[in-house]
């Protein structure tokens, strides 16, 4: 994808008519602006009927049969695998948008109100151990919301009822038992234990009486102690800025992905690649004021699952089960840099698969994920 770093310079409209030249092979074809008069076309192949077509003030040749359906499935392999290059340009050709005022609703390049990660996890308490909130509309992936902006609700409410400090998220797993809807959500948490040095905690997200996903997180204190030098060699990879953002919303994307701004470097979904894995930079398009716990879970959530680089064709899929590990203390992160996304499949049998990730704050691996998808059909 570093090929197309330059891509918006060399060729600004991204359109169907793009891709129609380069998929389209050479064939015998006749169209003459002559008004409507036949005329024999001294470049036809000895195969190529005689018979024109009217077309306006265009007169075209019939393509055979066999050209006419290798040009269509060509067209659409194309299509199938290039599909981002359909996505319209970011900016080429439009003003400057105008900066937004302090009672304005910041919007995005078509006018929607931004999707914000920070005011989508924002809850408020109602009592010592239960919270509320509201979840509003935009974040869904397919029915409910994306798995990230959900654990993100669990881990603020058991961030907020542990209220310490001292402690930081060291590893959260969820699970989502049922689609969760934009609207209200009661958080419900608990403190299973408190230790000198770590507190673990539960915390249960419900919508009209019914449990729709659960968590735990472990926050513990820095452990001062002795330990052997230890280095991971980073990921290979190009400066953030010389990849193009390749938007990912619909129709090609799910709705939350519009909060997110994608710079892969690895395979594209529905490639039909070899090689399961997926990579690129990822940051919110709209920057939480900090970086913190909640923020971390969801951003590690929101790339393409890794079946999609090998698989030709959608497939609808469900996270069964997520294990987060959060390796530094997020405040120390500037929350407007690109993050370094890495992920493989690690296993692929029985209809589902585990798949490992990773978020690289420049030489330094800052988050890593488990999670197990099931293909549903």
């Amino acid at each position: 994808m570093v090929a197309f770093a330059d891509h918006e310079r060399r060729m600004p409209h991204r359109g169907f008519l793009s891709i129609f030249v380069l998929t389209v092979p050479p064939v015998s074809v006749s169209c003459r602006a002559n008004r409507g008069v036949p005329q024999e076309d001294s470049f036809a192949r000895p195969w190529a009927p005689r018979t024109p077509i009217y077309s306006g003030r265009f007169v075209c040749r019939r393509l055979p049969a066999v050209s006419r359906r290798l040009a269509l499935r060509t067209r659409q392999a194309w299509l199938r695998r290039f599909w981002w290059l359909l996505l319209p340009s970011r900016n080429y050709g439009r003003a400057p948008r105008r900066a937004n005022l302090a009672n304005e609703t910041p919007t995005d390049q078509n006018d929607r109100p931004a999707l914000d990660f920070e005011r989508a996890t924002a809850i408020r308490p109602i009592s010592e151990a239960v919270f509320e909130g509201e979840l509003p509309d935009g974040w869904q992936q397919g029915r409910g919301a994306f798995g990230g902006v959900v654990f993100g609700l669990l881990t603020r409410a058991m961030e907020m009822y542990s209220d310490d400090a001292t402690r930081s998220l060291r590893t959260f797993s969820g699970d989502i038992a049922g689609p969760v809807l934009p609207g209200a959500v009661r958080l419900e948490t608990e403190m299973l234990r408190r230790g000198n040095n770590q507190s673990n905690l539960q915390a249960r997200l419900t919508q009209g009486g019914a449990v729709l996903a659960v968590g735990t997180g472990v926050f513990s204190t820095p452990r001062r102690v002795q330990l052997p030098p230890f280095e991971r060699e980073p990921p290979v990879r190009a400066d953030w800025d010389q990849i193009d953002v390749v938007p990912v919303e619909p129709p090609f994307g799910p709705d939350f992905a519009r909060a997110y701004e994608y710079r892969p470097t690895g395979p594209m979904p529905f490639a039909g690649g070899r090689v399961a894995e997926t990579a690129g930079f990822v940051r919110e398009r709209l920057p939480p004021s900090r970086r913190d716990a909640p923020s971390m879970v969801g951003l590690i959530d929101v790339w393409w699952p890794t079946l999609f680089s090998i698989d030709e064709n959608f497939r609808p899929m469900a996270t069964i089960s997520f294990m987060a590990e959060l390796l530094v203390e997020p405040t120390n992160l500037d929350p407007g840099d690109r993050l370094f996304h890495r992920a493989r499949m690690a296993s692929l049998s029985d209809g589902f698969f585990v798949e490992l990730r990773e978020l690289w704050s420049g030489d330094v691996c800052v988050a890593m994920n488990q999670q197990t998808f099931a293909v549903l059909r």
